[in-house]
């Protein structure tokens, strides 16, 4: 009985990190097997592939990140990074339009 007071497991604290992760299981061709622990505390399995030139990457897969202790992050969708934030994207101002006429001039483009 003695022995069992040694063991409270009441001061045990949860060495998993919070948030979405993933926790490498094996390695498989072309990349890794991982187990991924969701912020509900739901629990996935499935290939982190290794991302290589020329290759597609569908809108489905997630980016993963390493943070400062070394956990790999589960990121935003390829998809929600393409949506970006629903408004197009500003090229030019009126004070940067102005500014360029003032320095360059007019220019016309003119096919030869």
């Amino acid at each position: 009985m003695a022995d069992d007071d040694k063991h409270d497991k009441s001061d045990h604290t949860c060495p998993l990190p919070q948030g979405d992760f993933l926790v490498p299981i094996a390695p498989i061709p072309g990349g890794t097997l991982c187990l991924r622990h969701m912020e509900d505390h739901k629990f996935a399995i499935g290939p982190m592939l290794d991302a290589r030139e020329g290759m597609s990457v569908p809108d489905g897969a997630h980016v993963v990140s390493e943070d400062e202790h070394g956990v790999l992050r589960v990121g935003p969708t390829v998809g929600q990074l393409k949506a970006g934030n629903g408004t197009p994207a500003q090229v030019a101002t009126a004070d940067y339009r102005e500014s360029w006429e003032r320095t360059f001039g007019k220019h016309r483009v003119r096919q030869a």
